[in-house]
């Protein structure tokens, strides 16, 4: 017996409609028709006439009805007594999500291996998808976790396009534990490859990212612009070299051991699972579908997330997955913590921090026209500022600030511009730097200084490779 069921059925009550009362609660009908059904089943009686209308409680339901009334409010009295004899100031948060996925994360903040700080205390709210961004705007909710539906204006929305990072994990702790392997050995590189190649070719985001930069070229009214293939080109010599960097040396600088605690339940989930011949060979059309619809998304129209929706259902509805297994596999406390990080890069954004670092560059070039000067600064600043900063937000501060240069010195911005994408894509030293290094510091247990031990070196290589090619192949005069 949960105590939401207990508020709907009391609400259930109080309306004596199935309609006014998920009006009232904000949820769906079924919702409530569901938990009423479940107490039901619990208590072994009927606890409402449906018959009559509108619908009235039974003699067991009006009894059960004064009984819970009284208890729920002595329950809300003690937790107010509680909270006010706290010698500790709890600070709350509040956060909105829809019914599907209350359950999992529900489940979450009662396990003791994920209780929140004692400073922190938890407000969940369940509500439809248009009611939690209603109530983020009006600043009722500090935090919502919703299906990406049409995103209303004024709010900040932190998409988790983590999906290279997430169908990799679990292979690679699986092979790992197979082959006893140690895995701080190969997950960590195996994510900077991952990053590396992410929008390295002209389809989906590549493409956008052409469209982009010719958009900033025709409005500083530059003559020079992107064919399809020149993003690709200045960055193919990097990723190469940096992805043998990965696999023959990276793994030597690696911890020997996990520095933190880790998740160890990646690849032992996956070694418990018994299909059948039929379902497996199933389940791997499923995952390279997925897969091959994750990369072409742009280019057909299709958001990720949906992809992802849908082939988690289909493993669901073949019986590969049970629904149980499915919302176990979320990794909340990698949500929490996005969101956590969130405001921070957000924050340096809007109070100025970026202008702060425009003027920088602009005082360390001190008027040089030296291309290899240029695009020496440019990359480096680049490639620091993502670390703190958003890739997308990077590339539109500096972006403009280096086409400003250029078109100033009279000089082809096409090399700098491609400099400025692959320092602002190196991202792989901080869990601000990329959504993937938190999912990758959580399976492997990598600590803060292992992050930048590790990432520190192919971030430099990929942006002294990136100075090189770029200034020989796009030649500033």
């Amino acid at each position: 017996m949960e105590l939401r069921q207990l508020e709907y059925f009391l609400e259930l009550g109080r309306t004596r409609s199935f309609t006014k009362a998920a009006q009232n609660l904000s949820v769906s009908q079924p919702s409530i028709t569901k938990a009423v059904q479940q107490l039901e089943q619990e208590l072994g009686v009927t606890l409402f006439d449906r018959n009559q209308k509108p619908i009235a409680m039974t003699p067991r339901g009006q009894l059960f009805f004064e009984r819970v009334s009284a208890i729920l409010q002595s329950l809300q009295t003690a937790a107010e007594e509680v909270s006010r004899l706290s010698e500790q100031v709890r600070c709350p948060v509040r956060i909105g999500l829809s019914p599907w996925s209350g359950y999992r994360l529900k489940e979450m903040l009662a396990d003791k291996a994920w209780a929140p700080p004692r400073h922190l205390l938890y407000n969940l709210a369940e509500r439809s998808g248009p009611e939690v961004f209603r109530m983020l705007q009006t600043g009722s909710l500090d935090l919502g976790w919703v299906i990406d539906v049409d995103r209303p204006r004024g709010l900040r929305f932190l998409p988790l396009e983590t999906q290279e990072i997430c169908c990799l994990l679990p292979l690679i702790t699986g092979l790992c534990q197979q082959l006893n392997i140690k895995r701080t050995k190969v997950i960590y590189p195996v994510m900077v490859i991952a990053l590396t190649w992410i929008f390295l070719f002209p389809v989906g985001m590549g493409a956008s990212t052409i469209a982009q930069m010719n958009g900033y070229l025709e409005s500083f009214g530059s003559e020079f612009r992107f064919n399809m293939m020149d993003m690709t080109i200045g960055r193919l010599p990097g990723v190469i070299l940096n992805t043998l960097f990965c696999i023959f040396i990276l793994p030597r600088v690696c911890p020997d051991k996990p520095s933190v605690e880790f998740r160890d339940d990646l690849g032992r989930e996956v070694a418990k699972s018994t299909l059948s011949k039929p379902r497996e060979i199933l389940c791997y059309i499923i995952a390279v579908v997925m897969v091959a619809l994750m990369i072409l998304a742009g280019t057909i129209g299709i958001q990720v997330y949906t992809v992802a929706i849908v082939g988690a259902s289909a493993l669901t509805l073949f019986g590969i997955l049970s629904e149980k297994e499915a919302f176990q596999s979320i990794n909340f406390g990698m949500v929490f913590f996005f969101a956590a990080i969130l405001p921070l890069s957000t924050a340096l954004t809007k109070t100025g921090a970026s202008d702060v670092i425009a003027d920088a560059i602009i005082t360390i070039l001190g008027g040089s026209t030296n291309p290899w000067l240029i695009s020496t600064v440019f990359v480096l600043v680049c490639f620091v500022a993502t670390q703190f900063l958003s890739n997308t937000g990077c590339v539109q501060v500096f972006t403009p600030l280096a086409l400003m240069v250029c078109v100033q010195l009279n000089m082809n911005p096409v090399g700098i511009m491609s400099l400025v994408n692959i320092g602002c894509c190196a991202s792989y030293l901080t869990p601000m730097a990329n959504p993937g290094i938190p999912l990758t510091m959580s399976a492997g247990g990598y600590s803060l200084k292992d992050c930048i031990k590790i990432g520190i070196l192919p971030g430099l290589l990929i942006c002294a490779i990136g100075v090189v090619w770029c200034s020989l192949f796009f030649p500033a005069y």
